[in-house]
């Protein structure tokens, strides 16, 4: 086979080729641990969502809800 027309192969472990195409947000592994990694992933999910018409599965959104106060983290602010 020609390695110019060669079709790329895509490695996917967590099937994130199907849920763009069910148009499906979700974190990858525990979605706690996930947005306290970074807490401004729980703001992207949400932007993405309104964005693109997604879905944010159950377990993820969820998530977003019991850790919406990592967003102060984000601000810098602190309500106290």
């Amino acid at each position: 086979m020609d390695s110019n027309h060669a079709k790329p192969i895509i490695i996917d472990p967590f099937d994130g080729q199907e849920d763009l195409r069910n148009k499906i947000l979700k974190a990858v592994g525990n979605p706690d641990i996930r947005f306290k990694e970074d807490a401004l992933r729980l703001l992207r999910a949400v932007r993405f969502s309104a964005q693109l018409d997604f879905k944010i599965e159950s377990e993820t959104l969820n998530s977003i809800r019991k850790n919406a106060e990592l967003i102060k983290i984000i601000s810098g602010r602190d309500s106290g």
